[in-house]
């Protein structure tokens, strides 16, 4: 039944909303408002509803599009421009037969540079797209320019061809392509009309412009050359343009042009608001979806013989090949969507088990009852995302950012990573929740409620405090209406770490992580700058000071020197046990103390145990009789080095490696007494360097030996 558009919205007005089955053709209800309107198999091919509020409308099994009037107008339209493009690949070709012109050497070259140039862009374009072909074809429009403007002998006609060969091609592409987005059968028409006109013009323009004797030998050959070049081109352009309605990346400009030529009169949802709308089993081919509102808009299983890959998309999630292809078939399985925008994507009952969503945008979609049983849901915004009923079993859900809009209602999940990657290289510990056994019912939902106001900061490779507390202040500045706190720092194990970080309620997660690491990329990059240059001879000190460590290790192997520097601290008892000769050596016996060191001597060559003493007392003793910073409030330079000592005895550092960081802060003791102001920056840096070589990076060496760079003058 037909309706127009008036008598339509009178009876919404009244309180109808089932409008199934109306001839809508060529109506406009452009800025209406029709929430809930019930479409179901109408006509509405040409319609307008362009800005219109379609919230909630039912469009199951439409038909959308062209009128036959308007898909006629255009494959006439299409036709006409080839034949018109085919009398101009005439002369291109006719340029081509001029290789056999033997009286003219400037036809000969003119003749060989059309064959070299077209040949070349045929193969570019079969072979790696017209987009590719652009780019190779304004190289010979630019030499022809040039040679016109230098002059060069027989520029004109150099020039005109290089311009025809290099854009004709790509322009009969193009109509092609809007045939083959029109319909099939106009394809195949306007490709035969475009080889005929060729060979026919050809031929004719040949006979009658040859200034030279025609003999018959010479009229056979054009016959052939011009029918194998015309068929070698129209093939060429046909398969080119087949190519790109297909979809081919390669073709991309092509095919966009087309689909928006095809599109021209056809039914129009631009900027139309259809949140919650239904297309599915619809014949959308030739429909315009531009900045359309597609929230939670369902395409499933639109007409299968077009999809949705002749519609207009700009500025939508429909822009996507591959998401247009999940939207319509519901199927995902084990597919990439890493980055993609799947905003407010009706994805309900979809398959994406085993599907990589990282640092995909699947905010405001709908995956009821979705499978994604083993999907990578690493860094993905799932922010008012709908969940409910899904299956997550096995998906890795690191650093996701889901907030109190996320619905998690009733989802089936028996267990989940954490992690994208395992922890340690030599395992597969990917930090699975729960560690054993399964969720039960409603746990999952219970576990990520607690972990909805937090955001999780990993790092695999160690941490730089000192870069990650700089770049925390200036995300807390960047974003000073949001309440940030370190809530945990987890340390994984081999230099991984999490930071847990908690922001207030609807804060935009993905915001604060996005600002983090790119803050702490510039702090990282910031303090190699700075340590650059004081770290030029990084090398050469490292291997010194490794042959220094060597050549001590080797020399206090040797018992007699072990004996001599024991003996040369006077502070503890020194008892010597030498199997060999039954001799006690006692130095300086003091038996009121009982920190003492034993040493058993075997042979005079091997030292079997060490026991006791505090390799640090001589420093101790020396530190303290610094002087005391004059400011309570602040530490100087003695408060600082007592820290660090401290820090030392109380890291995880090896006895050697501890042994050999007391002693440069014995060196920096020496170097504050140094009269000489250049000797004792050069002595401290010195000390500094290698201690920054020793210690591990973590806030309390970090903040100490900065604060006493600073206090030396290092910068």
């Amino acid at each position: 039944m037909k309706a127009s558009a008036r008598e339509i919205l009178q009876r919404y007005k009244a309180g109808t909303r089932d409008f199934r089955h109306f001839n809508l053709r060529g109506q406009s209800f452009k800025g209406a408002h029709l929430e809930g309107a019930d479409f179901r198999e109408c006509d509405i091919r040409s319609a307008d509803f362009t800005g219109a509020n379609l919230t909630g409308a039912n469009f199951i099994c439409v038909k959308a599009g062209l009128q036959k009037r308007w898909a006629t107008f255009w494959l006439l339209y299409s036709l006409a421009l080839s034949v018109l493009l085919g009398l101009c690949f005439a002369f291109v070709v006719y340029l081509i037969t001029l290789i056999f012109d033997s009286s003219s050497l400037e036809n000969q070259v003119v003749g060989w540079v059309s064959l070299i140039i077209l040949a070349i862009l045929c193969f570019v374009s079969v072979t790696r797209g017209t987009d590719e072909a652009l780019k190779v074809g304004a190289l010979p429009v630019g030499v022809g320019a040039l040679s016109l403007v230098l002059g060069v002998a027989g520029a004109t006609n150099g020039f005109l061809v290089l311009v025809i060969v290099g854009a004709l091609t790509l322009v009969e592409v193009q109509v092609l392509a809007q045939a083959l987005a029109l319909a099939k059968a106009g394809f195949q028409l306007i490709v035969g009309a475009g080889f005929l006109t060729k060979v026919t013009v050809i031929l004719v323009v040949v006979i009658l412009t040859k200034t030279h004797v025609v003999i018959l030998t010479e009229i056979k050959t054009f016959v052939v050359l011009s029918v194998i070049v015309a068929l070698v081109l129209t093939l060429t352009i046909a398969y080119s343009a087949w190519r790109a309605m297909k979809g081919y990346s390669q073709y991309g400009s092509i095919r966009n042009n087309a689909v928006v030529f095809a599109a021209n009169g056809g039914t129009s949802f631009r900027k139309a608001n259809l949140t919650d709308a239904k297309f599915n089993q619809a014949t959308l081919k030739g429909t315009d979806f531009r900045e359309a509102n597609l929230t939670r808009t369902s395409f499933h299983n639109v007409n299968k013989k077009y999809n949705l890959e002749r519609v207009k998309v700009t500025k939508t999630i429909l822009a996507n090949p591959a998401v247009r292809a999940l939207l319509v078939t519901g199927d995902g399985s084990y597919k990439s969507y890493a980055g993609a925008n799947l905003k407010g994507a009706n994805l309900m009952g979809a398959n994406l088990m085993g599907a990589n969503l990282k640092e995909a945008d699947i905010s405001d979609a709908t995956l009821e009852n979705a499978s994604l049983e083993y999907a990578n849901l690493t860094l993905t915004n799932a922010v008012a995302t709908n969940f409910t009923n899904a299956q997550m079993t096995g998906a890795t859900i690191e650093a996701w950012n889901i907030e109190s809009s996320t619905k998690l209602d009733n989802v089936d999940c028996g267990f989940v990573y954490l992690l994208e990657k395992p922890i340690h290289e030599t395992t597969d510990n990917r930090e699975r929740r729960p560690s054993s056994g399964e969720f039960a019912p409603g746990d999952f939902t219970k576990l990520f409620t607690e972990v909805l106001d937090t955001v999780d900061l990993i790092f695999r490779e160690g941490v730089d405090w000192k870069a990650f507390f700089t770049a925390f202040k200036e995300v807390q500045v960047e974003n000073e209406d949001t309440k940030l706190a370190v809530q945990s720092i987890e340390n994984k194990g081999d230099g991984c770490f999490v930071v847990k970080v908690t922001v207030p309620p609807d804060t935009d997660k993905e915001k604060i992580h996005r600002d983090f690491t790119e803050q702490y990329e510039i702090q990282l990059k910031l303090i190699e700058e700075k340590y650059r240059a004081q770290l030029q001879g990084k090398e050469e000190l490292i291997a010194n000071y490794r042959e220094q460590i060597q050549y001590e290790r080797q020399r206090n192997t040797k018992p007699e020197e072990m004996i001599n520097t024991l003996a040369s601290q006077p502070r503890n008892p020194i008892i010597i046990n030498n199997n060999n000769n039954n001799n006690n050596i006692q130095g300086n016996q003091d038996m009121s103390n009982n920190n003492r060191v034993k040493v058993e001597v075997e042979n005079k060559s091997k030292v079997t145990e060490v026991t006791g003493g505090n390799s640090s007392g001589n420093v101790n003793v020396v530190i303290n009789e610094l002087p005391s910073s004059p400011n309570p409030n602040e530490s100087g330079i003695k408060e600082l080095l007592i820290e660090l000592q401290k820090a030392i005895a109380s890291s995880s550092l090896s006895e050697v490696d501890k042994s050999y960081a007391q002693d440069e802060v014995e060196n920096l003791e020496k170097a504050v007494q140094n009269g000489d102001e250049n000797e004792k920056k050069k002595q401290a840096g010195k000390a500094m360097r290698i201690l920054g070589l020793l210690l591990p990076p973590i806030a309390a060496f970090v903040t100490i030996l900065d604060k006493l760079g600073q206090l030396f003058g290092l910068g």
